[in-house]
């Protein structure tokens, strides 16, 4: 994220008012804000000022500020008009009524009004824009195998959240990981077994030499696109051909603040990417089941997961208002912030993918939230709620390792859910999400 401190243009309303008592009365907030934001030089706007130009005088600024509310009716078709979100700021840094009259007839004119009713609220509302803004310079690198058919959905998400997203034919990444020398692999498969890797289950090196061309190639392709976020199509183009996946990059990847998803989810790590953005924390995503409970656990050896016993491990998840997750044999690629160990394990996904490789590790307890944008982009749906268990069984193979998530209604998710596949992320929503994803991107957050 930039450490650029934000710029807010304090707004004079009427020609007998004064920029000295104004930026007095904004003191309080700029000594709570510090080097998060920069109030820049005041502008003094009249009700004559209506039919002019006013995007000179406003000059390059990433919000306005407004410090007399009482005013602001009679300014309101004005201060909409230069098209910046607007900061109602009193000198005590909290909620004054007057600001509730201020408020309603900004929005009435469409106005975005930040948030700004506590010292909590300021900051959350700079933190938004400063989000905003890196939202705005982020690009999404997506490999796959027929680029025009992501292309609807990538215009969509860069109408609605600013994010560009360069689509490339998955060939480009294939290529790049044959130009990837096989020395410079066998390097970096010895700094991931001394600094990130404890324990490789058979997984040969050759393997994962191949593994790391992929991580190189990767790598290459986020510097020379400038890119925060990598999705991959596996299935055909890797697996199919009996080719390493690069699944097993995704982990050491956000290790290093990239955000990554598996199976070319588009929506999925869009989401992801908004979320890491806004909270500074990495995540992941994952297939959501009602299902793989206790009759899945206690089943002999190789027996059948019969219908019946699918059925009753469902009504054990809406009883206990638990979701289970699981992807690819593990708990999905989860960054270090979210895993109980310090380092991961890389095993072969055995019973599901023979010759492929996972990261596997442990999801920490706590709060979480599953969460995913819809297909317009207009709705953010979010379910909050914690990791109440870990279930490893390495018998169980693709389900080796479930976490089970409870959340305030299992019903309530089945009836609800958009998509398998959520993005994960540690907390619950705050603030600075609440303000990014309504107020500055225009975004319905829709919490369950």
């Amino acid at each position: 994220m930039s450490n650029q401190p934000m710029i807010i243009t304090p707004l004079v309303l009427g020609s007998k008012a004064s920029s000295e008592h104004l930026m007095q009365l904004l003191a309080p907030a700029g000594k709570l804000l510090d080097s998060q934001a920069e109030f820049a030089q005041p502008v003094q706007i009249t009700i004559e000022d209506a039919g002019t130009l006013l995007g000179p005088r406003i000059g390059k600024c990433d919000a306005i500020a407004i410090a007399a509310p009482l005013t602001v009716p009679d300014y309101a078709p004005i201060i909409a008009g230069l098209g910046k979100p607007v900061m109602l700021l009193e000198p005590f840094c909290a909620f004054h009524p007057y600001q509730a009259t201020a408020r309603t007839a900004l929005e009435r004119e469409d106005a975005v009004v930040l948030p700004t009713d506590s010292p909590e609220a300021i900051v959350a509302s700079v933190q938004a824009m400063a989000a905003r803004r890196d939202l705005l310079s982020s690009t999404a690198l997506f490999f796959v195998a027929e680029p025009e058919k992501h292309a609807d959905l990538a215009r969509a998400a860069h109408a609605r959240l600013g994010v560009k997203v360069e689509i490339r034919d998955v060939d480009e990444l294939k290529q790049e990981t044959r130009r990837t020398s096989e020395a410079a692999a066998v390097d970096t498969l010895a700094g991931w077994k001394e600094n990130k890797i404890s324990r490789i289950v058979d997984v040969t090196d050759k393997h994962l030499v191949e593994v790391a061309r992929l991580y190189h190639a990767e790598k290459n392709l986020l510097k020379r696109h400038n890119a925060a976020a990598l999705g991959v199509e596996e299935f055909s183009p890797f697996l199919f051909q009996k080719l390493p996946m690069p699944n097993a990059t995704y982990a050491l990847l956000k290790d290093e603040g990239i955000v990554c998803t598996e199976e070319a989810d588009l929506g999925c790590l869009l989401t992801q990417l908004v979320w890491k953005i806004a909270t500074g924390l990495q995540n992941t995503m994952s297939n959501i089941y009602m299902a793989y409970r206790s009759e899945f656990e206690n089943k002999p050896d190789g027996a059948e997961y019969t219908h019946e016993m699918e059925l009753a491990d469902y009504r054990e998840c809406l009883r206990d208002n638990c979701v289970v997750v699981s992807h690819f044999s593990t708990a999905g690629s989860l960054p270090r912030n979210m895993m109980a160990e310090d380092k991961w394990e890389i095993r072969e996904t055995k019973g599901a993918w023979p010759g492929q490789s996972m990261v596997y590790s442990t999801p920490r307890r706590g709060p979480v939230t599953l969460t995913r944008f819809s297909d317009s982009f207009q709705e953010l749906d979010a379910y909050p709620g914690e990791v109440a268990d870990v279930r490893k069984h390495d018998h169980l193979h693709w389900y080796t390792c479930r976490w089970m998530v409870r959340l305030a209604s299992a019903r309530r998710f089945v009836e609800t859910a958009i998509n398998h596949h959520y993005a994960i992320a540690p907390g619950h929503p705050d603030a600075v999400l609440r303000t990014l994803a309504s107020k500055l991107l225009g975004v319905r957050i829709r919490e369950y």
